[in-house]
């Protein structure tokens, strides 16, 4: 009986703290793979700027394929994932952008202007303290590879 009371304890202690933590972030598996395009191949969808994104973290779900544009210098740099901030001064936006690992991240420092190649959104947060996180996804081959 305190064998089966023992495991039942842990059985919950473990349930509650996997619940409790925070995924690292609404888009998919890090270190995995997804088809990236050429310009001219690109999925059809929406371009929007950071101005929109705002209007979109409030409507809730994201019902149609939405890239984001725009001109954006990358602040931090992991494995397969950059944060950048907008070079415009349009609120509170920070974008978190995964990376397959075909294609490399760009450095610190590095300004990226997005503007006929969007980012894949998906996904929109707006936190307490009126920060807006945008995960997108990188789903376009660099220009010298496409040109190839």
């Amino acid at each position: 009986m305190k064998t089966l009371v023992t495991l039942a304890l842990f059985y919950v202690m473990t349930t509650r703290t996997l619940l409790s933590q925070r995924p690292v972030s609404d888009t998919a598996t890090l270190m995995t793979d997804w088809p990236a395009f050429t310009p001219e191949k690109m999925p059809p969808g929406k371009f929007v700027t950071e101005a929109d994104v705002g209007k979109l973290a409030a409507a809730g779900d994201l019902r149609e394929v939405l890239y984001l544009i725009g001109k954006f210098r990358v602040t931090a740099r992991g494995v397969g994932r950059v944060v950048m901030r907008s070079d415009s001064k349009v609120g509170l936006i920070r974008v978190v952008a995964d990376y397959p690992s075909s294609i490399p991240t760009p450095a610190e420092g590095t300004k990226l202007s997005r503007e006929s190649r969007g980012f894949l959104i998906t996904g929109i947060r707006r936190d307490p303290d009126g920060q807006t996180t945008v995960y997108v996804r990188e789903i376009m081959l660099p220009l010298t590879a496409s040109r190839r």
